[in-house]
């Protein structure tokens, strides 16, 4: 919450985030008041941000978590919430809200470590392992191989994203890299990431 950046990933502006509805009464969090947080990108994904400043992240409590979840799940087919790696009660309440976890991993000890840590976490909350994906992110060309880190885990990875530099242009001129570059590998790759999140999340559930 306190450094959200999937704005600048889309190359949007939003000018109103969950925080400016801390200060409403949760009777009066009607679609009126929530319709000004959504903005769309051109290719048709609206996002909601939850503060565009870090003071302002302590304004989002779990309510307004759950809220803003309730209310895009009524009008959207998918929701994706992109969520900082700790437990906070704001994490936990999009936990127990969501239909599938994608944890995402670098090839490198340290993130295996805290990924790994997060299985385990999920396992002592009885999330069903059948609804955890383990994405490995690729993000340099050095790393441990995908074997060793079946090992690791001991569980394959159900995504491998090759790296690509491309990922980083795509940050930089705010477009998804499935939109930017559609034919490159990891694209595609990210691709079939979207269609096992929709078998676990059918539109409309």
């Amino acid at each position: 919450l306190e450094f959200g950046n999937a704005h600048m990933h889309l190359d949007l502006k939003p000018q109103k985030t969950l925080a400016h509805l801390a200060s409403l009464d949760p009777a009066q969090l009607d679609d009126a008041s929530f319709a000004p947080l959504l903005t769309q990108d051109r290719s048709g994904v609206q996002l909601v941000l939850g503060a565009n400043a870090p003071e302002d992240a302590e304004l989002v409590t779990v309510p307004l978590v759950q809220h803003g979840i309730d209310r895009l799940r009524a009008a959207a087919d998918y929701v994706v919430v992109d969520t900082p790696s700790t437990f906070s009660q704001q994490v936990l309440a999009a936990l127990d809200a969501s239909d599938g976890i994608a944890l995402v991993a670098e090839p490198h000890l340290a993130s295996l470590e805290a990924t790994k840590d997060w299985i385990g976490v999920l396992e002592k909350l009885s999330y069903p392992r059948e609804r955890v994906l383990v994405v490995l992110n690729r993000t340099t060309q050095s790393g441990l191989e995908t074997d060793q880190v079946t090992r690791f885990f001991n569980r394959r990875p159900d995504v491998v994203v090759p790296f690509t530099p491309v990922f980083d242009e795509a940050a930089d001129r705010g477009r998804p890299l499935v939109v930017l570059r559609p034919e490159n590998a990891a694209a595609k790759v990210m691709r079939d990431l979207a269609a096992q999140l929709t078998v676990l999340a059918p539109a409309g559930r």
